[in-house]
């Protein structure tokens, strides 16, 4: 969730994301680290673990590129 200058950039704009786009948001406030994400999200989808670490990283990689998740 974007804050700060981050967030006056992205004042008007509309991100859409599946069911575990949105669980990744949910998330992220409580984990400490994209493994932790990774486990927790294996614990409640059914999906192979190499397929579900690859989604994560692309899709944290994404927040990061347009400013919206910050290191």
């Amino acid at each position: 969730i974007p804050s700060g200058e981050a967030a006056a950039r992205y004042s008007n704009a509309m991100m859409s994301v599946n069911e575990m786009g949105k669980r990744i948001l949910e998330l992220l406030p409580r984990v400490e680290s994209e493994e932790q994400l990774t486990a927790e999200l294996l614990e409640e989808y059914e999906v192979e673990p190499e397929t579900l670490r690859a989604d994560v990283r692309e899709f944290l990689g994404a927040l990061r590129e347009h400013g919206v998740l910050l290191d």
